[in-house]
């Protein structure tokens, strides 16, 4: 059940997209709650502990919903995930990591004011090498390896930003799961069975 939860908090293998999972179903009868394997409280627990566990992992497109984002955004996402990238990246400033990457890319990255003084404050070095990941993959792991900055779309552009004023949009997605919470009614059939013509006298 975890792992179909962690599924559905969607993912790419450099992060997991943050999403609010909200969960209807129908309470079960009584008698059928002694047969279940999984009650509505297990499930909420588990939920909690899912989003509990992805809520700090990097993931640039973290909070994007495909059904509900402008074009804008659809076009980020599809270059972040459809360009694959290889970078040797040993030790060098951020400013210069992220006008590599917008050559590759073609995006615009832009560093937030907050994210510039902290770096003023204590210049982090990226270091990072990796050979055929997609875009997408490639920025998760650099803000898992600087810890304190993170990024996220913004603006028409992917914005460099500090972990303190990252804020990734909750995606509320409605699943069904009264499958898993109520047994499906078994119906007897009616019995099934050829006979002969002397039997239907």
């Amino acid at each position: 059940m975890k792992a179909l939860l962690n599924k559905w908090f969607g993912c790419t293998a450099g992060g997991l997209a943050s999403a609010l999972i909200f969960c209807t179903f129908p309470l079960p009868a009584q008698e059928d709650s002694q047969r279940l394997a999984v009650s509505p409280e297990d499930i909420v627990q588990l939920v909690q502990e899912v989003e509990k566990s992805h809520a700090d992992r990097p993931a640039v497109l973290g909070g994007v919903d495909p059904r509900s984002a402008s074009p804008e955004v659809r076009k980020i996402a599809a270059v972040l995930r459809s360009t694959k990238v290889d970078l040797t990246l040993e030790g060098q400033k951020v400013e210069d990591a992220l006008e590599l990457l917008r050559q590759i890319s073609g995006l615009n990255f832009v560093i937030s004011a907050k994210a510039r003084q902290a770096m003023a404050e204590e210049p982090p070095k990226v270091q990072l090498t990796v050979r055929d990941l997609p875009l997408e993959n490639a920025l998760n792991l650099i803000a898992l390896n600087l810890e304190d900055y993170r990024f996220t779309i913004g603006y028409g552009a992917i914005l460099f930003v500090h972990k303190e004023e990252h804020r990734p949009r909750k995606v509320l997605r409605i699943y069904p799961i009264s499958d898993l919470v109520r047994p499906l009614p078994d119906f007897p059939a009616p019995p099934l069975a050829l006979t002969s013509p002397d039997e239907k006298r």
